[in-house]
C-alpha cells in the first residue's frame, strides 16, 4: 500500500502547489483519480457519495 499512500501525498501537493483550495481542488482529484483508474481508500470517484 506504499503506492497508495505516496499517491496520495503527491496529489495532496499537486493541488496545494496549483493554489487550490478544498473545494475548487476535490472535483479536479476526482477527475484525476478516474483518468488513472484509481480508486483510493474505497471513495466513489465520482465525488457523489
Amino acid at each position: 500500500m506504499g503506492s497508495e499512500s505516496d499517491l496520495r501525498a503527491n496529489l495532496r501537493r499537486l493541488g496545494i502547489t496549483a493554489g487550490l483550495d478544498e473545494a475548487d481542488w476535490v472535483p479536479l482529484r476526482n477527475r484525476v483519480r478516474v483518468t488513472l483508474g484509481i480508486d483510493l481508500g474505497g471513495l466513489d470517484p465520482t465525488g457523489l457519495a
